[in-house]
């Protein structure tokens, strides 16, 4: 038997289905680290990387579609409602995503910015001139923030693309360019 419908129900489900996005998609950025830490160099570790990296998104992508269709499963809900779930459960997983790489760079490894930096530069050395060498090491005391930022619109897309694309696999629109409510929409029963 499906819930009724509320704006409590929806935003404490989407609180704790945030949460466990967060604690996913944070567990699954550090998998391409891992084929890094064990040594593997050249073309087999780029590739093993991009492979990791490939299956991080597709874990993701999963882990959400189970949100959304544990929420569908258990209360009564149509589309609107359930884009809006999605977006909900984006936001709440954005904020921690977020928050979190700004407590990795400020506080768990903060040499690891300067790091990418010096890199970066060392690359490029050769391309830059002594004005833009001098403007990135400004930039590092602004990076925590870019970042934090940046990781805020980056989750947020992903999740409203993804809420929007599923809850259109739920509410298919019909033949007259409408949208059945959950209880008419026979492909939605999800017991």
């Amino acid at each position: 038997m499906k819930k009724e419908f509320s704006s409590s129900l929806s935003w404490n489900s989407a609180a704790v289905a945030g949460l466990v996005m967060a604690i996913a998609t944070i567990i699954l950025d550090y998998l391409p680290t891992l084929v890094l830490a064990i040594g593997i160099k050249g073309f087999i570790g780029s590739f093993l990387v991009f492979l990791v990296k490939i299956a991080k998104i597709a874990a993701c992508i999963y882990v959400f579609k189970v949100l959304i269709d544990r929420f569908n499963g258990t209360v009564k809900t149509d589309y609107a409602r359930l884009q809006r779930y999605g977006l909900k459960i984006a936001l709440f997983s954005f904020i921690l995503v977020a928050g979190f790489s700004l407590v990795q760079i400020l506080v768990i490894n903060p040499e690891m910015m300067t790091q990418m930096i010096q890199e970066v530069q060392n690359t490029y050395q050769n391309l830059m001139d002594s004005n833009t060498l001098a403007e990135m090491e400004k930039m590092i005391s602004k990076l925590p923030v870019i970042t934090f930022f940046s990781s805020l619109i980056y989750c947020y897309l992903w999740g409203w693309i993804l809420s929007t694309t599923f809850a259109r696999r739920l509410f298919p629109v019909n033949t007259f360019g409408e949208r059945p409510g959950n209880d008419e929409n026979p492909d939605n029963d999800i017991q």
